[in-house]
């Protein structure tokens, strides 16, 4: 049996709702040809014959073999009933899951109307899914059943398994962590983390966090993110004026930490905000990078937003992968403040 980790995020709305409905999905929804579907499920075929008809397929459909297509070879020929699954989630958790058949589309799996992670219906419509009256980009699904879901990845993931869970491609095979993900799944169902301060620091972030929304305003989580880079070592840290001459539209940044040593310049868009954050602070940031880049010198740039918010909106997250942005979320700032190391010089700062 293998073990595979796979993302959910793209049309994450239906995705997530999906999960807990007991499937896994993936994208490609342009490749729901019913004889496609029959040719990669001809079990008198090799392997080598489907992988002819596969290509063939993806030249059709995109006129060209781009690379992401290996993600939906895998799903659809390489995921197999009785391997296990691990799913990266949103807010630094993940799941694991064993894999109970093979793919199916939504008609064949049987689904009806639901709705989504926002509460919007999800129609139906034959192999397809529909939103809005527009198709949901969402073409195969896999049943599912839960082995541990819902860890946090600082507490039931060891350093190996918590660094494959950052690749960015959709899927891949980690049956070389097959040990880790076992180990996860019974410290979960002990309900004791595999390191102390692991679970310590995931009960403090929580408090942390309603520290920040609650103590702090637009200007105090600015001074704080200064501090925040001062401590962990930038040689210069500048809050622009919110009147900068020769911005761009719409570009902006609210704090720059320079690291000497690294050659390194980070630019953050900072929201003091709760619930969900939208694409605009990314595309502020990410414009804002792109003007500075142009200005010919040896540094390279890096654009963060930094948000007290739960989570991204679906469009913030689909801009900042294609932008290059990283996204930071309420815990993942109150993680990287208790990580840097809190102390009284915290209050000095906040107060300018």
């Amino acid at each position: 049996m293998q073990v595979w980790l796979h993302r959910i995020s793209h049309e994450a709305e239906v995705s997530y709702a999906l999960l807990k409905m007991g499937y896994l999905s993936i994208g490609f929804a342009d490749f729901i040809d019913r004889e496609f579907i029959n040719s990669i499920r001809n079990k008198t075929l090799s392997e080598s014959q489907k992988r002819d008809i596969f290509e063939r397929e993806n030249k059709a459909v995109w006129g060209e073999l781009r690379r992401t297509r290996y993600n939906l070879w895998r799903f659809i020929c390489c995921f197999k009933a009785g391997d296990t699954v691990v799913v990266p989630l949103n807010g630094g958790r993940f799941s694991i899951y064993k894999i109970e058949g093979e793919f199916v589309t939504a008609d064949e799996a049987g689904l009806h109307d639901f709705t989504d992670e926002s509460k919007n219906t999800v129609s139906v419509l034959g192999k397809c899914l529909k939103k809005g009256g527009k198709t949901v980009d969402l073409g195969f699904l896999i049943k599912v059943s839960p082995i541990a879901v819902e860890m946090p990845r600082s507490g039931y993931a060891e350093s190996a398994l918590s660094s494959r869970m950052k690749i960015r491609q959709t899927n891949a095979n980690i049956s070389d962590l097959n040990n880790e993900v076992n180990r996860s799944a019974a410290a979960f169902f002990k309900n004791r983390p595999l390191n102390f301060y692991a679970d310590a620091a995931e009960g403090m972030k929580t408090g942390l966090l309603a520290c920040l929304r609650s103590q702090l305003d637009d200007i105090k989580l600015e001074r704080l993110i200064k501090w925040y880079f001062y401590k962990i070592g930038a040689a210069f840290v500048s809050i622009p004026a919110k009147n900068e001459g020769g911005k761009a539209e719409n570009a902006d940044a609210d704090i720059t930490a320079y690291f000497e040593a690294l050659k390194l310049i980070i630019y953050v868009q900072a929201k003091h905000h709760t619930g969900e954050t939208s694409q605009w602070a990314v595309r502020q940031i990410s414009d804002y990078r792109e003007q500075k880049e142009n200005e010919t010198d040896d540094n390279t740039y890096v654009s963060w937003v930094i948000s007290t918010c739960d989570r991204f909106s679906p469009e913030a997250i689909k801009l900042a992968r294609e932008s290059n942005v990283r996204l930071i979320n309420g815990l993942d700032f109150a993680e990287m403040l208790i990580n840097a190391g809190l102390n009284e010089n915290m209050n000095e700062a906040l107060n300018g």
